[in-house]
């Protein structure tokens, strides 16, 4: 079994921009690199995912429900613009509506950011999406948060392979669950979804590697892994047998795929 370990930023800079298509103008200045629209929420992933493992978490008496800010994720739409965004008359680098779940943000401002404001700034305009009832004045929440994020690493455990056609895969759980008193599957089935990875070697098909992350779940005959990717829109949720089996990931590549039973089941 394979092990995966991810720092914060270091693991943003593993999935390449193809795996994250860029909205219209997104396009960040450094040499083609991912756009803003997917760095967005490559970083409000890891940053979340790294939080949950040292929950709870506390800052100024309050408890932060890590999880209703995950569940912002899936509907999240990210509006890269170069017009200028103001709230009250004072010039802002973004905008959340949470109306519609979307957030606006002025590239020149990302752009000039550093990873740790990049940072700040996606996890205060989460935070704004969903509790905007209790707003992150001041940054003083995304602040803490930060904080916590960067002293964290992110372990992960293959627990199914698979080779198809053109590609191979593989996918990542977190280690908690797969080293949890219950069995993986008892675990998803108490717990419902978790964030996971899946990596795609694209090798063969002269096109290299990615990895991104996504939404790892139990059927509810408890026969198959349904694997969500949220980062891009149109794509279909994988149900991979646990039994193992022959499956289609994607019919531009992952065709055909061959796939291993479940190790820890």
């Amino acid at each position: 079994m394979k092990s995966l370990l991810l720092a914060l930023m270091t693991a943003a800079s593993l999935i390449p921009s193809a795996a994250f298509p860029a909205h219209d103008g997104s396009e960040s200045s450094s040499g083609g690199g991912p756009g803003i629209a997917a760095e967005f929420v490559r970083l409000s992933t890891f940053s979340l995912r790294a939080l949950a493992t040292v929950t709870p978490i506390r800052i100024q008496n309050r408890t932060v429900d890590l999880k209703a800010m995950e569940s912002v994720l899936p509907k999240l739409d990210i509006r890269p613009t170069k017009d200028t965004l103001k709230i009250d008359g004072k010039i802002v680098d973004a905008i959340n509506h949470p109306d519609d779940d979307s957030i606006d943000i002025n590239i020149a401002g990302w752009e000039k950011r550093s990873d740790d404001t990049k940072l700040q700034l996606a996890i205060h305009e989460i935070w704004g999406l969903a509790f905007h009832d209790h707003q992150d004045d001041s940054f003083l929440y995304s602040t803490e948060m930060v904080k916590q994020v960067r002293t964290t690493g992110l372990r992960y455990e293959q627990e199914i392979s698979c080779v198809g056609d053109d590609a191979s895969m593989e996918i990542f759980f977190p280690t908690d669950a797969v080293f949890s008193s219950d069995h993986l599957v008892e675990y998803l089935a108490k717990n419902g979804k978790v964030t996971g990875f899946y990596a795609l070697d694209l090798n063969g098909a002269g096109k290299g590697k990615s990895i991104e992350p996504v939404f790892l779940s139990i059927s509810p005959d408890k026969k198959a892994i349904v694997m969500q990717q949220f980062t891009r829109p149109g794509l279909l949720k994988a149900n991979i047998p646990i039994a193992g089996g022959t499956l289609d990931f994607d019919h531009r590549f992952g065709t055909n795929a061959k796939c291993s039973a479940l190790s820890n089941k």
